[in-house]
């Protein structure tokens, strides 16, 4: 559902083997998340990115701390009106 009223998260990564890592994890604990190619603009170097849900925000937060990974960013973003904004939000 992509009408805007749904938080949606793109976390990109530094490291693609950290971002597989993490999609596993998430994953295995039974979240909704796709691999998927970080817009450039959004990235600086690797375009690694997973985009989850509200509901898999604060797991994916204490697996980044645990296990050290390299987040370069994480965006929240929305559709309305087939406009995408993305915002950068801490977890």
């Amino acid at each position: 559902m992509e009408n805007g009223k749904e938080k949606k998260f793109l976390i990109v990564f530094n490291s693609m083997n950290h971002a597989y890592f993490l999609e596993n994890l998430l994953i295995r604990k039974g979240f909704k998340v796709d691999y998927l190619q970080a817009p450039q603009y959004l990235s600086a170097s690797c375009s690694a990115s997973l985009k989850i849900g509200r509901d898999a925000l604060k797991f994916a937060g204490q697996m980044i701390n645990t296990f050290n990974l390299e987040v370069y960013r994480v965006y929240s973003w929305s559709k309305l009106q087939g406009k995408t904004t993305y915002r950068v939000v801490k977890i």
